[in-house]
C-alpha cells in the first residue's frame, strides 16, 4: 500500500509549563530551547579506532566528503571539537534528508557501508559523553547495566581495542530483556572483541559476585531529551511518567553503586530533562551511601563541550491531578495511601547545603551546541560501603508499573535498536561456504536473532577442551595453532546433540563470568572456528571476525602475498593458476580445501580470509569490505 507520512504536532503546553516551573533555563532563553527542540536532530557518528579502515575513512571524510557538503550548500560536515582525536563527526543534515538527497547519496552509502563493517558507529552526539567521563583505562572491568541497543558498549569496546599494545579489560553488557540482549550481542559482533560478555538480568538485581572498576548506568527514562529525534513524544508527554519511573531508576543506581569497587567510578545518565529522573536519583544515592560517595567535578573535562550545572532544587508534580501546576511541597504532603508509589526520594534536599553538590552534575541543553538534551552525573566510591543487603531498597517500593503515575507505553531508547543507517536491503546474516568459489555472503551482517538462536542461548558455555578435546586437536593440526592456547581460550555452547558447530575465543579475564552459574550469558568473545557442513570439506573454517587475534598464532594456512596477487584475490572465483607468484600457487595447491589467511605486503592490519577450493580462491569477507579494499588499493 501507499506509505502515509505521519506529521507530529510539536507542541506541548504541559511540558513547557512543567520545565518553566523547574527553572531548567532562564526565561530569556526558553524560547530558543524549545525552538531547537522542534528542529530535526543533526546526524552524528563516531569512527571506530579499532576498524581496519580507520585512517582511510578519516581521510575520505576530510578530503572528499567535507568539501562535498561545502560545495552543495548543505552546511558543514565537521569534527566534534570536544571529542578526543577528531574521531567523532556531525552535520546539520538530519538522517532522513541524507537518505533523500541526491547530492549526498554517495556519502549516505559510505556511512551504510562503514557502519556495516564496523568502521563507523552511528551515535547521537550527547550519547558519547558518558563513556568519555567514565575514564575507562587498561585492565579495568566495566559493567554497562542497561546496554541495549549498544552504542555506549561499542564505545567501551573501542577503548579496549584501540590499546593494541595492551588490549586488557572486561566489558559486561547487560540488558533486562533476553531478546534485546541477543540483538545487542549481534550488533557487537561487528567489533570482534574477546573481552566482551553479554548478559541478561534485571539491572537492579544484577548478581553481586564481582566488584567493578567502572559502572555505566544509562537507565530507562522518559526520553524527553530526544524530542528532536522522536517527535511523537510531544503528544505522549505526561508529568506522571517520571514519577512512575523514578523508583526503578533509583534501584538500578543503587545496585550499580553496590557493584563498584572502592575508588571506582560510576556514571549515571539519562536522555531526560526531568530532575525527578536525574538530580533526585543522584540525591537519593548521596543520602544512601554517604560518606562513601562523592560527585566528581568534571567541569574541566572535554574542553569545548558546553554544559550547564545540575539543579539543586526542583518541584515534584502531584500525579493525582491531570494537569501541570499542582505541586507537592514535601513528602509530608503525600497521603499515607499513596506513599508506596510517591516515595520520599522524589523530593529535593530540604537544606540548601545538602543540595549544593548536585551542581556538579552535567546538563546538556539543545540550543547550546545543536544537540539533544542529556544529563550525566559522575560518582566515585571513596570507601567500601559495607553494604551486604541483597536488594536495592532505600525505602523504595518494588518498581511496579503504576497506571496512575505512568502513561508511557515503553521506556525511551536513546539510540535506535538496529539499522542505524538503514541499508536498503537486509543482509543475509550467516557466514556461508562458497562451494564453487563464489564470494561469501556477508559474515558479519546483523540479523534479528531467530527463536532457535535464542533457545541456544540457554545452553551453557563450556571450554571446547572439556567437551570435545578431539576438536582442539583437529583445529590445532589444520591451522598450526598451539593447542595450549586453544585449551585456554576456545569455548562453545554445550550442544544438545553433542556436536560442536561454533567456537569462540574469549580472554581469560572473562572466565569468572562465563562459567559462573549466577550469570545469564547471551554471548561472549569472538567467533573463531565453525564446522563446515560441505561433504568434501569436513573441517572447521576460520571466521573473519577473529583473524586479527588468531593470525599471529597460525603456523599453517597463512601466506604473505604481493599486493598484485592480493588485489587479484579480491575477485570472484579467481583461478589459482592466474596468480603471479609461483611459490604462492604451489603453496595453495598443496593445501586441502578450506579457509586460508592472506597478508598483503606484510601488512597484517589488511589481512583477510579466503576460501581455497580445488582450483579457485575467493575472498571470505563481507562484500562491503571487498569494495573498500579495492578502493584503498585502486584494484
Amino acid at each position: 500500500g501507499e506509505r502515509v507520512k505521519v506529521v507530529h504536532a510539536m507542541e506541548s503546553t504541559e511540558m513547557e509549563a512543567f520545565y518553566s516551573a523547574q527553572g531548567l533555563v532562564g526565561e530569556d532563553e526558553a524560547a530558543a530551547m524549545w525552538d531547537a527542540m522542534r528542529n530535526p536532530l543533526p546526524t552524528s557518528f563516531r569512527l571506530m579506532r579499532c576498524g581496519r579502515f580507520h585512517d582511510e575513512v578519516k581521510r575520505r571524510l576530510s578530503d572528499e566528503f567535507a568539501p562535498m557538503f561545502d560545495d552543495a550548500g548543505h552546511g558543514a560536515l565537521r569534527q566534534i571539537k570536544w571529542f578526543p582525536g577528531g574521531n567523532a563527526w556531525t552535520t546539520a543534515v538530519p538522517r532522513t534528508e541524507l537518505r533523500k538527497n541526491e547530492t549526498l547519496r554517495q556519502f549516505h552509502q559510505f556511512l551504510i557501508t562503514h557502519h556495516d563493517i564496523g568502521s563507523i558507529n552511528r551515535q547521537e552526539t550527547v550519547s558519547m559523553i558518558p563513556v568519555l567521563l567514565l575514564d575507562f583505562g587498561p585492565g579495568m572491568s566495566v559493567a554497562d547495566l542497561c546496554a541495549a541497543p549498544g552504542s555506549k558498549t561499542a564505545q567501551l569496546l573501542d577503548d579496549i581495542a584501540a590499546r593494541r599494545e595492551n588490549p586488557s579489560g572486561i566489558v559486561v553488557a547487560n540488558d533486562a530483556d533476553k531478546k534485546r540482549a541477543w540483538m545487542l550481542n549481534h550488533q557487537m559482533k561487528r567489533f570482534a572483541c574477546t573481552n566482551l560478555i553479554v548478559t541478561y538480568h534485571e539491572a537492579q538485581k544484577f548478581p553481586r559476585f564481582h566488584k567493578f572498576d567502572r559502572i555505566l548506568c544509562d537507565v530507562p527514562c522518559t526520553g524527553d531529551g530526544t524530542l528532536r529525534k522522536s517527535p511523537g513524544l510531544w503528544a505522549l508527554w505526561s508529568h506522571r511518567d517520571a514519577v512512575g519511573l523514578h523508583r526503578l531508576q533509583v534501584q538500578i543506581a543503587i545496585r550499580g553503586f553496590q557493584l563498584l569497587k572502592p575508588g571506582g567510578r560510576m556514571v549515571y545518565s539519562t536522555c531526560s530533562m526531568n530532575p525527578i529522573e536525574n538530580e533526585a536519583v543522584v540525591h537519593a544515592l548521596l543520602a544512601r551511601f554517604s560518606p562513601s560517595i562523592r560527585i566528581v567535578d568534571v567541569s574541566a573535562a572535554l574542553p569545548g563541550l558546553k554544559r550547564r550545572p545540575g539543579l539543586t532544587t526542583w518541584k515534584v508534580p502531584d500525579s493525582a491531578h491531570d494537569n501541570v501546576g499542582h505541586w507537592l511541597k514535601s513528602f509530608d504532603d503525600v497521603p499515607l495511601r499513596r506513599r508506596k508509589r510517591v516515595v520520599e526520594t522524589l523530593f529535593p534536599p530540604q537544606d540548601a547545603q545538602f543540595g549544593a553538590p548536585l551542581a556538579r552534575c552535567v546538563r546538556i541543553v539543545p540550543h547550546d551546541q545543536d544537540t539533544g538534551a542529556f544529563f550525566v552525573a559522575v560518582l566515585e566510591k571513596t570507601d567500601d560501603d559495607m553494604d551486604d543487603q541483597e536488594d536495592a531498597e532505600l525505602a523504595v517500593a518494588e518498581a511496579e508499573p503504576a497506571a496512575e503515575e505512568s502513561t508511557a507505553g515503553e521506556f525511551a531508547a536513546e539510540e535506535p535498536a538496529a539499522g542505524e543507517f538503514a541499508a536498503a536491503e537486509p543482509a543475509s546474516g550467516a557466514e556461508q561456504e562458497p562451494s564453487t568459489g563464489a564470494v561469501a555472503s556477508d559474515p558479519t551482517a546483523v540479523a534479528e536473532p531467530t527463536e532457535e538462536e535464542v533457545k541456544q542461548g540457554d545452553e551453557p558455555i563450556v571450554t571446547v577442551l572439556s567437551h570435545s578435546p578431539d576438536v582442539i586437536d583437529t583445529i590445532s593440526r589444520f591451522y598450526g595453532v598451539d593447542p595450549a592456547y586453544l585449551n585456554r581460550h576456545l569455548v562453545t555452547r554445550s550442544p544438545a546433540d553433542g556436536k560442536i558447530r561454533k567456537t569462540y575465543i574469549i580472554s581469560q579475564d572473562l572466565e569468572a563470568f562465563v562459567f559462573n552459574p549466577e550469570v545469564s550469558v547471551v554471548g561472549a568473545g569472538v567467533r573463531a572456528f565453525e564446522w563446515n557442513t560441505a561433504e568434501k570439506t569436513q573441517t572447521f573454517r576460520m571466521c573473519s571476525d577473529s583473524l586479527d587475534i588468531l593470525l599471529p598464532r597460525f603456523t599453517a594456512r597463512v601466506f604473505d602475498v604481493s599486493m598484485e596477487d592480493f588485489c587479484a584475490m579480491l575477485g570472484n572465483s579467481v583461478p589459482i593458476e592466474s596468480l603471479k607468484s609461483e611459490e604462492l600457487k604451489q603453496g595453495l595447491n598443496a593445501l586441502e580445501t578450506g579457509t586460508v589467511g592472506v597478508v598483503p605486503a606484510g601488512d597484517r592490519s589488511s589481512a583477510i580470509v579466503i576460501w581455497k577450493g580445488s582450483k579457485t580462491i575467493s575472498p571470505y569477507i563481507t562484500r562491503q569490505a571487498i569494495t573498500e579494499l579495492r578502493l584503498m588499493y585502486n584494484s
